[in-house]
Order: structure tokens, then sequence, then C-alpha cells
């Protein structure tokens, strides 16, 4: 077994440490041990089986309970985006959004701070909110995500092309309409400004758009009322006052973009998005390394102490979190188990072990460029 030290960067602010052992290598596979792997096989189709009966029961019933929530639109909502298929045959896989979802939001927020040079009064953050409050409309509005952000995004891409950084996330509103909160920077503030007019704009013509293909009013109300819909209700522009990527944070980690019942009643194509350039200084600012060992696990706790040590010295640090961790995988089918708190995945004939612990420190976003650079000068020195 080798020992290994990784150390990982990331714009958000979060630095990774991990260290422990770990070794992989081909091997035959014994006739006792591809005996027993059969009857554990064999135990283990069976208890798949029991399971997947079991899931299905489940969607059945979730899909009979969709059904009763759409047959009183199924028949309003006819048309799709080329009028040939109806909509609702088209409506996107119900998905969740996840913590490497909420993880990438806080990154693109970093890299726009970082472009922006942390003068955050050129960046804007747009919020387009749908304004009727009725199943078919939110319906309608989940099934044209995609077709959405094209049109919304397409005249910046085409006009601006990397002069505008750009980021969206969708989220669900109490209500569980879809709503969009986007990040504009433009180097020129009045530009900006302009930019997050004209989509404003298009957001208006869109709504209309969607409401012809899926035939049904995307601004009225339970009550049948257009008369109380205002301005206010569709948009929202505002500067952003402080750091982006502490800003959209929240966003990333409000339970109501995670409810299941709304990401499967009312799915989206995807949850987020960002510009080319954006993912580039994502790339730009990200640094690892890894060190590998192969002597006693006292020398790898000397080195993991020598590199935090290091870091703490010479950075403020907001939190530090460690975890242990012991895995053990082992191939000889491709079947998950658990058992006495280890996961066993297997997959071909290779096997791992891994044990070891991880180091997380999140250091201020003011100290993030000289952590960057703490960390490249320990992967020279070491």
């Amino acid at each position: 077994m080798n020992s290994e030290i990784s150390v990982k960067i990331r714009p958000n602010n979060q630095i990774t440490i991990t260290s422990g052992s770990f070794c992989k290598r081909k091997r035959k596979i014994s006739q006792s041990e591809q005996d027993k792997s059969d009857i554990l096989m064999t135990i283990d189709i069976q208890n798949l089986s029991e399971e997947l009966a079991a899931q299905r029961v489940v969607l059945e019933k979730l899909r009979i309970k969709l059904d009763k929530t759409a047959k009183p639109y199924l028949d309003i909502i006819k048309k799709s985006q080329r009028g040939k298929k109806p909509l609702f045959s088209r409506i996107n896989k119900p998905k969740n959004f996840t913590k490497q979802s909420g993880q990438k939001l806080r990154e693109s927020g970093a890299a726009m701070d970082i472009a922006c040079d942390r003068n955050t009064k050129f960046c804007h953050e747009v919020t387009l909110t749908l304004p009727a409050n009725t199943n078919e409309a939110f319906t309608a509005l989940a099934a044209y995500s995609g077709y959405v952000m094209n049109r919304l995004l397409q005249p910046i891409r085409r006009d601006y092309g990397n002069d505008c950084l750009w980021f969206y996330v969708f989220e669900y509103q109490k209500r569980g309409a879809l709503h969009i909160h986007i990040a504009l920077y433009h180097p020129d503030e009045s530009e900006g400004l302009w930019i997050a007019a004209k989509m404003i704009e298009q957001w208006h013509k869109i709504l209309i758009d969607i409401g012809q293909k899926a035939d049904t009013d995307m601004f009225l109300d339970k009550r049948r009322d257009r008369s109380t819909i205002r301005s206010k209700h569709q948009h929202h522009t505002q500067p952003i006052s402080k750091a982006v990527g502490a800003y959209f944070s929240k966003y990333a980690g409000k339970e109501e973009s995670k409810q299941n019942w709304y990401c499967q009643k009312y799915p989206v194509s995807r949850f987020w998005g960002s510009s080319k350039l954006i993912k580039q200084i994502i790339k730009d600012n990200s640094f690892e390394y890894k060190i590998d060992y192969f002597s006693d696990e006292k020398s790898q706790e000397n080195m993991m102490e020598h590199i935090i040590e290091n870091l703490l010295e010479k950075i403020e640090t907001v939190s530090v979190s460690c975890y242990q961790f012991d895995i053990f995988l082992r191939g000889l089918h491709r079947i998950n188990r658990y058992k006495d708190n280890r996961r066993i995945i297997v997959s071909g004939n290779n096997l791992s072990i891994a044990r070891g612990e991880r180091h997380t420190i999140y250091c201020g976003a003011k100290d993030y460029q000289k952590a960057l650079e703490i960390c490249k000068e320990l992967a020279h020195s070491l």
C-alpha cells in the first residue's frame, strides 16, 4: 500500500487536504472465491429484485398522483415548441438541486468576483418571475425552461461575447413556480444596466410566446383576474453590493429548490448554467497536487501537519473541519452491497483499499489569491 497526500483549492474559498493509504492492483480470482461470489451474486440479485419491485410500487403511486394533478390541464396544453407533439410528452426528467450544483454556483460567483477585481458595483442581479399563478403556467414554464434560457442569453452571446460574464440559477418559489436569478457583469456599468433592461423586455416577449405555444395564459392568477398583475411581479434588477459568491450562496442552500415534490411535478431542464469565460476563470484559479509516500504513517502525519500549519499561519481562516474515512472496494461482480459500515462496490477484478482523513479549510474571500499562491509554493517546495 502507498500513502498519498492530496491538496486541492477551488474558487469557492475552499482548501481540501486529504491524506490516506491506497492500494490498487490486478489479480486473478481463485475458484473458491468465484464459487463464493456466485452465491453472493444470487442472493444479491434476489434482494435487488425485491427492492426494484418496491420501487415500482412507489413510482406507480407517484405516477397516479401526477396524472390526477395533470388531468385538468392536459387538454389545455396542446402545442409543443415545433407544434408537432403535445407539450406533456416533452416534460423534462425529474432532477434535484444537488450539493455539487450548489458548489458550482458558489464557484461561479467567486469567479465573477475575480473577474471584476472585487469591485462589485458593476455586477447586477436580475430576477425574472412568472406573473401567473396557475398549474398550467407552472408546467409550461418548466417544460420550456431550456427554450427560455436560450432566448434570454443568445443576444448576449452574440452581441457581447466574452465582454459580458453571466451565470444563472432556477429556483422554486413557495407556491411552486420557477423563477430565474441571473448575475451579469460588464466593465461598463451603463452597458450592464442596458443588458439587464433588454433582458427584462425579452422576458415579457418570451412569456407571450410560451403562452401561444402552450395555449395558456402566462399572466393569469387563480382568481382569473389579470388586473392584479403589476410589472414588479415579473422582474427585479439590483446591484450586488457584496461579494457575488456570498450573495448567491443563499440560493445554493435554499430548501425550496431541493424539495422533491416540486422537482417531480415541475421538472426544469437544467438548474444552473454559466458562460464559457466563467468556466475558464474557475479552471485558471483552481489548483491540485498530490504527494506520494511509501514510508510509515508517522512521516505522513508529520507532512500533513506541516502543510496545515503553513496554511493556517499565513491566511485568515473562516472555519476548519475534519473527518476520517475507511473504504474497501473489492472487484468480483457489479453489485452494490453495504456491510459493517463499509461500502463494497463490485466492478471487474480490481482490489482497492483507502483509509485516511480529510481536512477542509475555508479562507476569507480576500485571502483566496494568497492561499492559491501558498499552495503553489508548497507544491514546488515539496
